[in-house]
């Protein structure tokens, strides 16, 4: 006897068509269901998907589920928020910066399936990605 395959499943490809046409809303997931889909949906889709959680927490939480799930983890990439308010007299933490700048470079060209980002982060300004293609250069070490 096989077991029955799940709703959200057995509908994988009208989903897919649904996120490639716009925003899409799934809702009475729980546990890690919601990475698991989203590992498919990664999978199979041909353009690279942004994530937007309720906060910072969600997103490391979901970035950990959804790089367990992946093929390729280094291509799930987090976008985390500032750690500073705009008007603070201070900068963000180096390493937010570089995690940031990551995802922008690896979303340009071509290199990240996912970015995983917190709705403060989402709502955060970017450099424009002309800006960014013009005066980025990735290095590595070695």
């Amino acid at each position: 006897m096989t077991k029955p395959i799940p709703d959200y499943l057995a509908n994988l490809s009208t989903l897919l068509q649904s996120a490639e046409a716009g925003a899409v809303s799934v809702a009475g997931l729980k546990g890690s269901a919601p990475a698991y889909l989203l590992s498919r949906l990664i999978q199979e889709s041909s353009a690279p998907l942004v994530v937007i959680t309720a906060d910072q927490e969600g997103a490391e939480e979901l970035c950990r589920e959804l790089r367990y799930f992946a093929a390729r983890p280094e291509e799930i990439l987090p976008f985390p928020s500032w750690d500073v308010t705009p008007f603070e007299a201070a900068s963000p933490h180096p390493d937010i910066v570089g995690e940031r700048l990551n995802a922008l470079a690896r979303l340009l060209d071509g290199r990240a399936r996912a970015v995983v980002a917190p709705l403060a982060s989402a709502l955060q300004r970017v450099i424009p990605r002309q800006t960014l293609g013009e005066v980025c250069q990735y290095l590595l070490t070695g």
